[in-house]
């Protein structure tokens, strides 16, 4: 259900919905809001030293 109010879908639609429509349906609201996943395949990981500044800057 709180994937369907994400989406702004009311419980009819979501109920109605299959799972590959819903899965497709938060795919494209994720990249909408630049959360690509596939995108995030190719980055390279935090090395400790970003990690402990980006630490520090939340404090």
């Amino acid at each position: 259900m709180v994937a369907g109010g994400v989406l702004g879908w009311t419980s009819p639609i979501l109920l109605a919905a299959t799972l590959p429509e819903l899965m497709f349906a938060m795919q494209g609201w994720r990249r909408a809001r630049g959360l690509d996943p596939d995108a995030a395949k190719n980055t390279e990981p935090m090395t400790r030293e970003e990690l402990s500044a980006l630490i520090q800057r939340q404090g």
